[in-house]
């Protein structure tokens, strides 16, 4: 078995060279991004007859549009896209509309449309409206050509994206067996206000199989685990998926910084790691009703976009939960990303939400992070151990094109842990911690969670500002874990 600091070594490689930005590695890039294409069915519903997928889940199929013109490919739902029209004229609506129908798209929705005597501010203060447009023929129908159009019209709009757990470089730098054991969980008062993890999902006790308290009192959507098979067929195939586990390690991480909290998953990822962008606000808006405007919301995934502009779907929900409102005890924090640049990702990027970068093990700056001026706070994203689940992972080969690490792992019980590297191990921290806060301060604001921990952050002796784009550092959180 490798060494902790090999791994972590290891880990780190693995994600730097897929971020190249040579053409070596822009190849390999669209080569993992095909295998994910072939491997979804078509509007093919699931059957799985897993315990607890009551209902049919529609497989999105999938598309990789060249955002740039220089070959660089992110995923979107194929034949699918949304336009915002809110504050927009009904004959500026119909008029967008005969547009597109000749371009080979239409619609179902039927905004009425505002008047155009409304002043900026009455149009600012509606809810954002959105259309969906679905294209006649997935297969020959040019999304690249109606966007492009649309912008031209000067309308906002955007595909229905697929936001990942990175899985352009989570993939062969996924989780690891960890060689260190986790000490037990004491049980503590629940002083804590609720944190609810937008994920794949929480593993089944089974899945988890525990006799160290850990993660005992966490709750939500079962994580699937295992729903297909190495190509991708929906057969079952005694082997982890790509993203299975994900959420069960990110309720770890916020129980590990404090185990006082009321932690609760709701699956919007597949174990693929893969979900749109309507399934994803869906969840988003249903931890928010139940967290009824108070507590916080983790989301520890993310994409790039279309033009680096927001995805008009998630954007337009986001905007619903009046995070920039003065007064509002809901914060949302979001992982910044893998992608090692200062490229925004979404939803991290999005206003109101807080942006988590990555710091390595001894508190710096990890050079394969996320970072940008919207980022708020960072904190350690390597070597992060927490608990995961019982099971193996498919054997990969040395071809460039599988996503499967070849050296594949095992993880038996009980209590299986594994280390993991990404901002989706800083995020959670964050996130419990302003929960922490917000629970022993009833009457606290997000801001005023915020600004209290901008000040713990400002004094750890690694804070040099804001301007390297990783906010600030919060290196402690994890050190000073219980």
């Amino acid at each position: 078995m490798r060494s902790r600091t090999e791994t972590i070594n290891r880990q780190r490689a693995q994600l730097r060279e897929l971020q190249e930005n040579s053409r070596a590695a822009r190849d390999s890039r669209r080569r993992l991004m095909e295998w994910f294409v072939r491997r979804r069915p078509v509007d093919h519903h699931c059957k799985c007859g897993h315990k607890g997928c009551e209902t049919e889940t529609m497989l999105p199929p999938i598309d990789l549009i060249d955002w740039r013109g220089d070959g660089e490919v992110l995923p979107v739902v194929a034949g699918e896209m949304f336009v915002r029209v809110d504050g927009r004229t009904k004959s500026d609506i119909e008029q967008m509309s005969r547009t597109l129908e000749e371009l080979g798209w239409s619609s179902e929705d039927q905004p009425d449309g505002k008047k155009s005597e409304e002043s900026d501010k009455e149009r600012r203060a509606q809810s954002a409206t959105i259309m969906r447009f679905v294209a006649r023929d997935r297969g020959t129908t040019n999304l690249k050509k109606a966007l492009r159009v649309l912008e031209e019209l000067q309308w906002r709009a955007s595909p229905n994206h697929i936001l990942p757990l990175n899985w352009v470089v989570k993939d062969k730098a996924g989780p690891e067996v960890a060689c260190e054991t986790l000490g037990g969980v004491k049980e503590s008062n629940t002083t804590g206000a609720p944190l609810i993890a937008v994920d794949t999902g929480l593993a089944s006790l089974s899945n988890r199989d525990r006799n160290d308290g850990r993660l005992a009192s966490a709750d939500g959507d079962e994580d699937l685990l295992d729903e297909v098979d190495r190509d991708g067929n929906l057969l079952p195939d005694g082997c982890l998926d790509l993203g299975a586990g994900h959420g069960t390690s990110v309720a770890g991480v916020a129980e590990s910084v404090h185990p006082d909290l009321v932690i609760k998953i709701l699956r919007a990822l597949g174990p693929d790691g893969i979900g749109d962008e309507v399934t994803i606000a869906e969840k988003i808006r249903e931890a928010a009703i139940e967290l009824d405007g108070c507590g916080v919301i983790n989301l520890s995934f993310g994409s790039q976009s279309y033009n680096d502009k927001p995805p008009v779907w998630l954007e337009a929900e986001i905007e619903k939960l009046g995070l920039t409102e003065e007064g509002s005890q809901l914060c949302v924090v979001a992982a910044a990303g893998n992608w090692g640049d200062e490229q925004p990702s979404w939803p991290a990027a999005l206003p109101g939400v807080i942006a988590v970068a990555g710091l390595t093990e001894e508190g710096g700056l990890a050079e394969w992070s996320s970072r940008g001026k919207h980022v708020k706070f960072s904190a350690q994203a390597e070597g992060i151990v927490v608990p995961y689940v019982v099971g193996k992972e498919t054997p990969g080969t040395d071809d460039p094109g599988d996503p499967y690490d070849e050296y594949s792992d095992r993880w038996d019980g009980p209590n299986p842990n594994a280390l993991w590297l990404g901002t989706s191990f800083a995020a959670p921290q964050v996130a419990a911690e302003l929960a922490h806060y917000l629970g022993k301060h009833p009457a606290a604001t997000c801001e005023d969670a915020v600004h209290w921990l901008e000040k713990e952050g400002r004094s750890e002796p690694a804070h040099d500002g804001a301007s390297d784009g990783f906010g600030v550092r919060l290196s402690h959180l994890w050190k000073n874990r219980h």
